[in-house]
Order: C-alpha cells, then sequence, then structure tokens
C-alpha cells in the first residue's frame, strides 16, 4: 500500500500545506490563515484539524500516514524545540510532542529555512549536493545550511538565522527577536515598509507611497522602478537627472528595436523637445498614480508588432503614469501635467513614451 505525508511551512500569514508521497511526488496543496493572536495557541490545532479534514477528503486512513514534516519560522533544537518565534508569538513549545499529540502522526519540526534548504536538496535546485546554503525571504529573513546532507542546527537552533545578525550597530528600533540592528529589519519585506514609512515620517519629499492606505514592499518597489526616481529629479528640478533615469530604458527597448543611430537620433530629439517645452521645472505634485491597465488587445498589438520587428521582447504589462507639474515659464507660472507611458516585460519596466500638457 502507497504511504504518504504531510508537508506543512508556517508563515506569519498563511500555514502553506501539502500531501506528498514518500517519493515527493506533490498530490495536493492548499493554505490555511495564520491565526496569531493569543499567543499563536490555535496554530497547531488549526494545522490538525486541516489535515483531519484532508485526510477525510481524500478519503485516507491513518495507517496510510507515514509522517508529518513542519518548518517554523524560528530556531528549533534537534529535538522539536522553539525557543521563541516572533512572528507567531511562540515563547518555548515543542513542536514535534503538541503537533504529534494533535494527529497521531510522527511529527519532524525544524526551522522554515533549514528544510526549505533540506527540499531543495532532495528534489529541487540542489538535488545532487549535499552543502547547501539557501536564503528565504519574506515577512523575515531566514538562512538554512546543510551540511553533508543533514541540517546545521546550531547550539540553540539559531545555526542558520542569518536575518538577525547585526548589520547596523546605530539602529535604535528594536527588531522582533529582541536585539537592534538586524538583518532583517531592512531587506525582508517588513523591514522595507519600515524603512520606507520612516522616511515619509522623516521629510516632506512627494511620494505615491502617502496616497496609499497601506504600503506594502511591492508598493515600494513597483513605484521605485516606474517613476518616484523621477518625481524627485523633477521635485529637484534637476532635468538632467531626469533624462539619464530615461536614458537607459529608453536605449534598451529601442535599440532592439530600430538601431542604435534611429535611437540617439530620436532620444536627443525627444529631450530637446522636453527642454524647450517644460523649461524649469519648480516642483512636482504626484496626485495620482493610476494603475488602470490597457485593454487586453492592445497589449497583444504591441506583442505582435515587436513579434513583426523580430525583438526578442514580450510585453506583460501596460501603465500610464499621471504627474501634476508647476512649471516656472518666463513670466508666469503655469500648470501642466506629464504623462508617462511605461511597459513590463519580465521583471522590468521600460519608459516608452511622454507628453506634457500644459494648462
Amino acid at each position: 500500500m502507497s504511504k504518504y505525508v504531510f508537508g506543512v511551512d508556517v508563515g506569519g500569514t498563511t500555514v502553506k500545506m501539502g500531501l506528498f508521497t514518500v517519493e515527493g511526488e506533490v498530490l495536493d496543496k492548499w493554505e490555511i490563515k495564520t491565526r496569531t493572536e493569543d499567543g499563536g495557541k490555535n496554530v497547531l490545532p488549526d494545522i490538525a484539524d486541516s489535515i483531519k479534514s484532508k485526510l477525510a477528503d481524500k478519503n485516507l486512513a491513518d495507517e496510510d500516514i507515514e509522517g508529518v514534516g513542519i518548518g517554523v519560522p524560528g530556531p528549533v533544537k534537534e529535538d522539536g524545540t522553539v525557543l521563541k518565534c516572533v512572528n507567531l508569538g511562540w515563547g518555548i513549545l515543542n513542536v514535534q510532542d503538541e503537533l504529534r499529540a494533535l494527529t497521531g502522526f510522527e511529527v519532524k519540526a525544524g526551522n522554515d529555512a533549514n528544510v526549505a534548504a533540506l527540499g531543495e536538496m532532495w528534489q529541487g535546485g540542489g538535488k545532487g549536493y549535499s552543502n547547501v546554503v539557501m536564503v528565504t525571504l519574506g515577512t523575515g529573513v531566514g538562512g538554512g545550511i546543510i551540511l553533508n546532507g543533514k541540517m546545521l542546527f546550531g547550539v540553540n537552533g539559531a545555526g542558520g538565522e542569518i536575518g538577525h545578525i547585526c548589520v547596523d550597530e546605530n539602529e535604535t528600533e528594536i527588531c522582533g527577536c529582541g536585539n537592534t540592528g538586524c538583518l532583517e529589519q531592512y531587506t525582508s519585506a517588513t523591514g522595507v515598509v519600515r524603512l520606507a514609512t520612516r522616511a515619509m515620517a522623516s521629510s516632506d519629499k512627494k511620494s505615491a507611497l502617502r496616497d496609499l492606505e497601506t504600503v506594502t514592499a511591492k508598493d515600494v518597489f513597483d513605484l521605485a522602478k516606474i517613476g518616484d526616481e523621477l518625481a524627485k529629479a523633477y521635485e529637484n528640478g534637476d532635468a538632467d537627472a531626469m533624462i539619464e533615469l530615461m536614458k537607459d530604458d529608453y536605449y534598451e527597448l529601442y535599440n532592439e528595436t530600430w538601431g542604435d543611430n534611429f535611437v540617439e537620433d530620436q532620444f536627443n530629439e525627444d529631450v530637446q523637445d522636453m527642454k524647450e517645452e517644460v523649461g524649469t521645472v519648480k516642483s512636482i505634485k504626484i496626485e495620482d498614480r493610476s494603475e488602470e491597465k490597457y485593454e487586453k488587445d492592445e497589449i497583444e498589438d504591441v506583442n505582435k508588432t515587436l513579434d513583426r520587428l523580430n525583438v526578442d521582447m514580450k510585453v506583460d504589462d501596460c501603465l500610464e503614469i499621471d504627474m501634476d507639474v508647476e512649471i516656472k515659464g518666463s513670466e508666469d507660472d503655469a500648470d501642466g501635467k506629464i504623462t508617462y507611458t511605461v511597459v513590463k516585460s519580465g521583471s522590468r519596466w521600460y519608459l516608452v513614451d511622454y507628453d506634457l500638457y500644459v494648462y
């Protein structure tokens, strides 16, 4: 009779779960909400309930299950004891014993990054290697170290916890682990939001982030890619800086399309037009960054054109960004708007056009 195992990845927001064969084949995967209130007392019972529900759905008996593997976001000792999971509200807890009592199955627990590294060594990018290091980025920053095919736990289960290496001795805000200046405070998703929030609080510089009710790390990176740097250049009245920001992406897109000479001539012509029309920019106010996407058929038309021109690029998304600006003219100040058109191909955004409107 076939044997099966459950895999559980406990995160600060969701618990991701899977049903596998003992050979590692994925049979089903799902997730449940991580209930971290009341010191995270519901997390393990919720996992046990979900396992039991899946057994019923799949018509599996307890005898069909070999065991449960679980990764948690914090240091885990070899006996399955967690000393502290700051993102879950846990203090000292033996996860193996608790989940075994709730399910009746054999349980093996480890740090989430360690068990992820173990999985990569077994069936993923580290297959064929016995020494593997893995870095995980999400709500926090984790690290997993595999030496000679075995997880490196360290004395207190924190052998791979690179997220809590101190990288800034001058930091005053306290990390969830109780220390200050941890890598996780700067490079995790929560760290990125923390730094963005701090920057907005300490400066009156314009940013579209101020218009958002809730700021996420994705918001920070998306806006950095598609325009806040342009806003900074305009805000400083630095046309040359703005032109340089445009130049690389402009060249990269059009070089592949029409060749070097056309690109250089066209770019210089656009820059000259902009200088003549805009003059000195006094400030820029980002009133609205529209994320209204172009119609699907318009994106398809763009891709057909690129195919026809033998350009090895596929546009995945198009955005228009509207920026209200104040333009200092020769006599009177005038209000205007600059609309940028950007396209996304893969993980990169490219500026492809702009229009200036003076009111």
